[in-house]
């Protein structure tokens, strides 16, 4: 009887608190911020060992409309990566927002903002005090606080890449700068900045811009994606800058340097050869900056030149016939060297006349290939580019596209050349470009403003004049082979931040 009252007074008790629960069910006290982590069927978590890399798809709604799951089921769904490019006259930042649906990351937006232009610069490199110096980013951060959805902002990195200001104010100034930028990035924003040794706060060298802008080219073209034959087709590219030249491509097996060609083979092979990881594949690429080849770098050297040539009281009393100008045009040129004065201002004019224009257009492009150096005597290990550097002849080891990028674009879109063209297409607008000012109406009267641009920079003349060498007498582009210029690949700018970002995606730890 004991035992039966006992067992009565349990089930009771069981009843009475499972009636009181149901009644006055437990209240939720922890404050807002601190909220149980509700998962529904489709999300996935990965925990990543490193640097903030914990990611979570706790949304309520799909992060993206493409897909409920990601392809790799390590990756999330959804990754935002912010990328800022602190330039010498400005910094830029570049949000991006990628989906994992497919074996390749998908980019589905992105946002830009830069900073203000201000007085002396917005650069990093403009600013006196370090501190200032990474206070300048602040805009650009709050504007990446309203790009990345707020769940998304503890899982989101960024990194910071400095280029051209950064590396000439020498490693100290820019090495205080950068820890500076870290410092302020982790103590009052909510994005995680990648890590040193990932080159979260850096800055880029010339081969990684170079490389980088090869991915993001190449990506946006859809290359990256195995062919029929399970293999990449890739585009190579050529990027024109003011003081340097990039050149990038894709060797595929076979083509690596003869091995025992030269005694430096193995120190050539580390000099030109880029291994790229993505995707899990290894990507082989050729790639070299020729610094002093870029196209103000090369304008300044075709100005020195000409001068040397000169008498050495030309340009002191009296005009230096510059063979690369238009006819009938007159520019003042600033020189650092000249013979008799050092720094020193010289006039010089362009032929007089069409008929001596089709002489001095000879003398242009021997003045050119003598910068180029393109010289069998100082090609270690052949066969060579410009100045003596080994390079995969293009015409025999790039079966896809060819790109040319930044002044290659500026100085031929504006003056109606299409999209693709071929040696001969630029050789036309050469001699148009040379033709001269009493010309141009005629010639570029259906291509709007052309005429008020050339007006104002007859130079464009040399420019294109040199592009033209640069391309048939240097890397020994076949005038018929087609060229694309562009700056950008569905609506997208072809620059190496994308390409930065994509690889940073490819990272398991920041």
């Amino acid at each position: 009887m004991s035992s039966l009252r006992t067992l009565f007074i349990k089930v009771f008790c069981i009843v009475a608190v499972v009636l009181f629960l149901y009644q006055f069910p437990v209240v939720d006290v922890r404050p807002d911020h601190i909220q149980p982590e509700i998962l529904d069927k489709d999300s996935v978590l990965t925990e990543i060992s490193g640097t903030a890399a914990h990611f979570s798809t706790v949304e309520s709604t799909p992060p993206t409309t493409k897909c409920t799951v990601p392809h790799d089921l390590r990756k999330p769904l959804v990754q935002y990566i912010i990328m800022i490019d602190a330039g010498s006259t400005g910094s830029r930042i570049h949000v991006y927002r990628f989906n994992n649906c497919g074996g390749t990351p998908e980019l589905e937006e992105e946002h830009f903002q830069m900073t203000e232009a201000r007085l002396g610069g917005s650069g990093l490199s403009s600013y006196d005090d370090p501190e200032e110096a990474a206070a300048s980013l602040d805009d650009l951060m709050k504007f990446a606080q309203s790009a990345v959805a707020r769940e998304f902002h503890s899982r989101t990195p960024v990194a910071v890449k400095a280029t051209a200001g950064l590396r000439l104010l020498g490693f100290r100034a820019a090495s205080e700068i950068l820890e500076a930028v870290r410092a302020r990035l982790e103590a009052r924003f909510p994005f995680p900045v990648v890590s040193r040794e990932s080159g979260g706060v850096e800055v880029m060298d010339g081969e990684d811009e170079a490389v980088f802008a090869w991915l993001t080219a190449n990506y946006l073209l859809g290359n990256l994606e195995p062919g029929r034959d399970g293999g990449m087709h890739t585009a190579a590219l050529l990027d024109l800058g003011g003081g340097s030249l990039q050149v990038v491509f894709q060797q595929l097996p076979g083509q690596e340097l003869e091995k025992g060609k030269a005694l430096q083979t193995d120190l050539t092979e580390d000099r030109f050869v880029h291994r790229l990881d993505f995707r899990g594949k290894e990507i082989q690429l050729y790639q070299y900056s020729h610094l002093g080849y870029g196209l103000m770098a090369a304008r300044k050297t075709l100005h020195q030149s000409v001068v040397d040539r000169a008498s050495p009281h030309h340009g002191l009393s009296q005009p230096v016939l510059n063979p690369c100008l238009p006819v009938g045009s007159c520019i003042k040129v600033a020189l650092d060297d000249h013979i008799l004065s050092g720094k020193h201002e010289v006039v010089m004019e362009g032929p007089a006349n069409e008929s001596d224009n089709k002489t001095t257009a000879t003398e242009c492009r021997e003045l050119i290939k003598e910068i180029l150096n393109k010289d069998d005597t100082t090609c270690p290990t052949s066969p060579c580019s410009i100045n003596g550097v080994h390079q995969p002849l293009i015409e025999e080891v790039v079966s896809g596209d060819v790109y040319v990028l930044s002044y290659f674009y500026d100085r031929t879109h504006p003056l109606g050349i299409q999209e693709s063209f071929t040696l001969f297409d630029l050789h036309e607008l050469v001699l148009k470009v040379c033709a001269g000012e009493s010309a141009w109406p005629a010639l570029f009267g259906n291509v709007g403003g052309v005429v008020e641009v050339l007006l104002e920079m007859p130079e464009w003349c040399l420019d294109l004049q040199y592009m033209e060498a640069l391309l048939h007498d240097g890397f020994e582009v076949t005038k018929s082979r087609q060229l694309r210029i562009v700056n950008k690949i569905n609506s997208y700018e072809v620059g190496w931040s994308l390409g930065a970002s994509l690889a940073l995606l490819e990272k398991t730890t920041w």
